[in-house]
């Protein structure tokens, strides 16, 4: 029997029917009725308590309890004293009870701003390393726009370094590049700084005299040259327009180089090599020219034959620095010097490495941020720096005679790049039978390629001083932290 049931007979709170029915149930239970009778002792006791009046509760501890009790306020307390709560029903407020409760909702608000700062700041990173593949067409195109502001370059080189990959494959044959330097006259012989008045003279009239004809253009390759024949027409502060044409008469390209927006100091020269020259020394394309040398130490690396009415730049020849032969000849087989002959309808621009061009007293800053872009490289100074739309960066070392182009983008280099070959000794991956010399790697969260038309002790100069660091590994928590580190930078340009 439920002792709620035997303390409300005790108590005479139950209907007679009930009464009834405990009572018969009392007389045929010993255990009931010692229960039953305990309450009555109980009941007794606190009678004869000797209280005159009861106690009166607190008001407030009245209004709680009823508060407490909800809807069942109305109900006798002895009705059900020790009635489980109903389903839905909620205990009372105990100290620990409301801890746990308060601890509950802390941690529940502590996940989610967790989550909410994981997820901004994930979101907002860079994302993760772009792969890539094919490092070789861009390289061979920031070599060309490279070329393009170095003082005293053809067109027709740059042209022929801009045509691709497939394209330059389409001109290889067999041979060597033919030099012409065998038949200067040397009667006339000019000194250092005459020399270099005029390649100064050659830039200036390259900058402000219009042009047109036939350019051809010879580069050695291994065992091979490439060699074509480039239609040219040039309209100084416009643009120059060429067409690539193979030796059997198949066009292989054409297109508009970019004008010169940042051309180096034609000083470099000055600089960097022993000049020395002759006044009216040979014939380009029909007109006398006077003709520049430059060496180091002893071997002549380069010459550039210079029309002796105009100051134009009719021819130029490279060398090797050992043998002496001809490694690069480009020059004017036909021109036509002051006849404004420039098409209106500009052509597409050949492949060239877009972006906008950074001063050179940039280099610090960029260093600062991580950039590899000193001074020198290779002995080569630094001539021109420029930024691309994905953020890469092209710096380019001249001293007028070797070029060397480097290209530093974000990302991961894949495997290995079609038509390279792993140099253990450069740490890189190098393809030598293109125009130029490429070789790439990675280097940390970057993929470094070095684009040269110089000789090996330049290209390995050049590689050794730029960084060779262990790929980069970003985890979570690095790259919710770089997102906040952007977001804040953000903010604070603002």
């Amino acid at each position: 029997m439920r002792p709620a049931a035997l303390s409300a007979l005790v108590d005479g709170a139950l209907e007679h029917a009930e009464r009834e029915r405990l009572l018969t149930h009392l007389a045929g239970c010993p255990a009931c009725r010692r229960e039953a009778d305990e309450l009555r002792r109980v009941r007794d006791l606190l009678g004869s308590s000797g209280l005159a009046r009861p106690v009166q509760p607190p008001t407030q501890l009245s209004r709680r309890l009823v508060d407490i009790a909800g809807e069942d306020a109305a109900s006798p307390l002895w009705t059900r004293p020790f009635d489980p709560p109903r389903h839905g029903g909620s205990a009372l407020p105990m100290r620990h009870r409301v801890l746990r409760q308060r601890v509950g909702t802390a941690s529940v608000l502590a996940a989610v701003l967790l989550m909410t700062f994981a997820t901004v700041g994930w979101s907002a990173a860079p994302a993760a390393s772009t792969p890539v593949t094919d490092p070789g067409p861009r390289s061979q195109s920031s070599f060309g726009a490279a070329l393009t502001q170095v003082p005293l370059a053809t067109e027709g080189m740059a042209a022929l370094l801009l045509s691709g990959s497939a394209g330059l494959e389409r001109l290889r044959e067999d041979g060597r590049p033919a030099s012409e330097a065998g038949d200067l006259r040397r009667d006339q012989p000019i000194t250092a700084d005459e020399a270099l008045v005029v390649l100064q003279n050659s830039a200036m009239a390259g900058a402000v005299l219009p042009r047109s004809g036939r350019q051809d253009v010879q580069v050695q390759v291994g065992g091979d040259v490439v060699r074509a024949s480039v239609d040219v027409a040039v309209q100084p502060g416009q643009s120059t327009q060429v067409t690539v044409w193979s030796a059997a008469g198949e066009q292989v390209g054409a297109g508009s180089l970019a004008v010169q927006d940042a051309p180096a100091p034609v000083e470099l020269l000055g600089t960097r090599h022993t000049l020395s020259g002759f006044l009216r020394a040979g014939t380009v394309a029909g007109r006398e020219a006077s003709v520049v040398e430059a060496r180091e130490g002893v071997d002549v690396v380069a010459r550039w034959w210079v029309d002796a009415e105009t100051g134009l730049l009719l021819r130029t020849e490279r060398y090797d620095d050992g043998s002496g032969r001809a490694t690069a000849v480009s020059g004017f087989t036909s021109v036509d010097i002051g006849s404004d002959t420039f098409s209106v309808a500009l052509a597409p621009r050949l492949a060239t490495f877009g972006g906008g061009v950074v001063s050179l007293s940039e280099a610090p800053r960029l260093s600062a941020q991580g950039w590899s872009c000193e001074d020198e490289l290779g002995g080569l100074p630094l001539v021109q720096l420029r930024t691309s739309a994905d953020g890469s960066l092209l710096s380019a070392y001249s001293d007028g005679v070797r070029t060397v182009a480097v290209v530093q983008q974000h990302g991961t280099l894949a495997d290995q790049p079609a038509g390279f070959e792993w140099d253990e000794s450069l740490a890189a991956w190098r393809r030598t039978d293109s125009l130029p010399a490429q070789l790439v790697w990675q280097s940390g969260e970057r993929v470094i390629t070095v684009t040269t038309d110089s000789p090996d002790g330049t290209v390995w100069d050049a590689v050794a001083e730029l960084p060779h660091d262990e790929p980069e590994h970003r985890t979570g928590v690095e790259r919710v932290l770089e997102g906040w580190q952007r977001i804040g930078s953000l903010v604070l340009q603002r």
